[in-house]
């Protein structure tokens, strides 16, 4: 605005030309606050997004780090335990569990690898497209069994390559710690997972044959979360997906079942 006045003024005879509109140089003059104004708003909106996915990366991290890493981390200290009293009556099978370890913690290494590029900016919600989540669940799925001791059925029946990154990633902490549950704190020696997939939809069904959760009877979604019931985290995963939970507790084991809506992701 300094500019243009300074310009009206100098030389002297610019407001004295005929030519000169002052009408159309007072609008001109208008539409700087205006655009300064639009420019510190959408500033202020950069801000305000940036710190907005920097918040949400940080609740992700928090979940999957609960759901992943501090689940193994409890696996493992109990398979050092084991391996400790078997190392001199029986130092194979303690080897073995060793070797266990180790590769346990090859696999954390890079989840937590993957998750840290996820957390620099621009704050990226996606993993690696190429990510093989069947690959992941068979994988999981062995390392329960040796670290928890139930037997572990998978029924995988969905088209990876028409699942969105950022929902394979979601689906398989989802897994991750529905058996976890299942095995250490149910204490449940069968276990099976069905995930199936449909044209615009996942569906997820986790049943075990454990003591059940704390609570008895079926509840869905919003009864789990008026009454705190379940698993806080994976109650928390399944709605910001905008999906659907439902438990089914009883003496005899208990039934999960998520609804997960599938949004086709736009490079």
């Amino acid at each position: 605005m300094g500019i243009v006045l300074v310009m009206a003024i100098y030389p002297e005879n610019l407001l004295r030309d005929p030519g000169f509109a002052m009408d159309r140089f007072i609008i001109r003059i208008g539409y700087l606050p205006v655009v300064a104004a639009l420019l510190g708003y959408l500033s202020a909106y950069e801000q305000q997004r940036r710190q907005t996915a920097a918040t949400e990366a940080r609740i992700r991290l928090c979940r999957d780090l609960h759901d992943g890493l501090l689940q193994s981390l409890t696996g493992a200290a109990l398979q050092l335990e084991t391996a400790r009293r078997l190392m001199e009556k029986d130092p194979q099978t303690a080897r073995n569990c060793i070797a266990d370890i180790q590769e346990l913690i090859y696999t954390e290494q890079r989840d937590l690898r993957s998750q840290i590029r996820r957390l620099k900016p621009p704050y990226s919600t996606l993993p690696e497209s190429q990510e093989d989540l069947a690959g992941r669940l068979k994988e999981l799925a062995v390392r329960i069994e040796r670290q928890w001791g139930p037997r572990v059925e998978l029924d995988l029946k969905l088209d990876q390559k028409s699942l969105p990154g950022s929902v394979a990633h979601e689906v398989y902490f989802i897994v991750h710690e529905a058996m976890i549950n299942a095995a250490r704190h149910a204490k449940a020696s069968s276990i099976r997972a069905e995930i199936i997939g449909e044209p615009h939809s996942l569906r997820i069904v986790v049943t075990d044959n454990g003591s059940g959760f704390s609570f008895r009877g079926r509840h869905d979604q919003s009864e789990l979360a008026k009454m705190n019931l379940g698993p806080k985290t994976l109650r928390e995963r399944v709605a910001s997906l905008g999906g659907s939970l439902t438990i089914n507790s009883g003496d005899r084991g208990a039934c999960l079942e998520i609804a997960l809506p599938i949004i086709e992701e736009r490079g």
